[in-house]
């Protein structure tokens, strides 16, 4: 799958901080592969609203695009695409590869910015799409992308990019080999729980935000585990009247990060989900359109891990990490510049750069 991703980054001019992600996805809803796997969540979220959404209407070369953190992404301006991958006729599974993009519209190129307190003033948001059908372009798609950008030229060839590269993932997979993997993280996970037996841990920090903008308060974190599962009860903040908010998605991406790091496995499938029940007792951080915006995973984001990563270790008897959440650095589409809350202006100008680099 890396191999997809790297053709993916090949196949365009201009160079920004992709975040670029491929999974296989099974008939099931199990993320049988994925290259990061503590987006886990979010992207078995994302292609369970695409089929939800199209039914049984699927053809070969037919490749759906969203980016609605209703229904999986973490961020507005990150395009996911799902395409089916048939085996002997029959849709076997699902490929997926997901893209940071330049510019959606909104205040600000990068879909960050301190006065997007809903979703719309962040960017635009597309429900399942189609961009292609049977391996063709559907152009009334492609220029509603192309519409919406700051960067039209380069948003319309990241997507049309992306769409080819998720048609090339079904052909490369061994699905036997993948479900193999899967089965060995499922023992690896399952012998990390049995070695915790039944224990609690707790763990709290407080929301950091950008100079100008108050604390919504704290997040605290409480784990059990019994009967070889992890519940994570999470209280939070109710919803804030600042650009703090969380979707389910990306904070239930977030809680994986830091039970991976506390638990001290390596995966590179979804099976830590078949073990883990986040409970979200308030609202900060399943914030549901339009109150969810990208810059919480920066503030309330940060904080759930620490809470999260604090009770693990307190679970397990380790130390605290006290590196940054590996997750953030992955993500985060360019510096932050914490005394606005908005991508810093060199980081804004590369993402616009990405429009006169299109053409080559």
């Amino acid at each position: 799958m890396k191999s997809v991703i790297e053709s993916f980054r090949a196949s365009l001019p201009f160079t920004l901080n992709l975040a670029a992600k491929a999974a296989v996805v099974g008939i099931d809803g199990r993320v049988l592969g994925i290259t990061e796997a503590d987006a886990s969540a979010s992207v078995a979220a994302s292609v369970a609203a695409v089929r939800a959404f199209f039914g049984e209407r699927w053809q070969t070369g037919d490749v759906a695009v969203l980016n609605d953190p209703d229904r999986g992404a973490t961020h507005v301006c990150q395009l996911t695409a799902v395409a089916p991958i048939s085996r002997q006729g029959k849709i076997a599974a699902w490929g997926v590869l997901r893209s940071n993009i330049p510019d959606l519209g909104g205040w600000h190129a990068g879909g960050y910015s301190p006065q997007a307190v809903d979703r719309w003033a962040e960017a635009a948001r597309f429900e399942p799409a189609k961009l292609l059908l049977a391996g063709r372009v559907r152009r009334e798609v492609a220029d509603l992308l192309s519409l919406n950008s700051r960067t039209p030229k380069a948003t319309r060839r990241l997507a049309l990019a992306l769409a080819e590269a998720v048609l090339g993932l079904g052909k490369l997979l061994d699905l036997d080999q993948i479900q193999a993997a899967f089965q060995g993280d499922l023992s690896k996970v399952r012998r990390a729980l049995e070695e915790l037996g039944t224990k609690e841990g707790k763990g709290a920090a407080t929301i950091r935000t950008p100079a100008g903008i108050a604390s919504p308060g704290e997040i605290s974190v409480r784990l059990s585990c019994a009967a070889g599962k992890l519940a994570v009860h999470v209280a939070a903040p109710a919803i804030s009247a600042h650009p703090v908010n969380l979707g389910a998605a990306a904070s239930n991406d977030i809680v994986l990060s830091a039970v991976m790091q506390g638990l001290g496995v390596e995966l590179k499938t979804g099976a830590l989900l078949e073990f883990v029940e986040t409970r979200f007792r308030d609202g900060l951080l399943a914030a549901r359109v339009p109150a969810c915006v990208g810059l919480g995973r920066e503030t309330s984001g940060v904080a759930l891990h620490t809470a999260c990563a604090t009770a693990c270790s307190a679970l397990n008897q380790r130390p605290a990490p006290n590196a940054a959440p590996a997750w953030l650095a992955r993500e985060v589409a360019g510096d932050l510049d914490w005394s606005t809350g908005a991508l810093s202006a060199r980081s804004a100008a590369a993402l616009l750069a990405a429009e006169t680099e299109a053409d080559r």
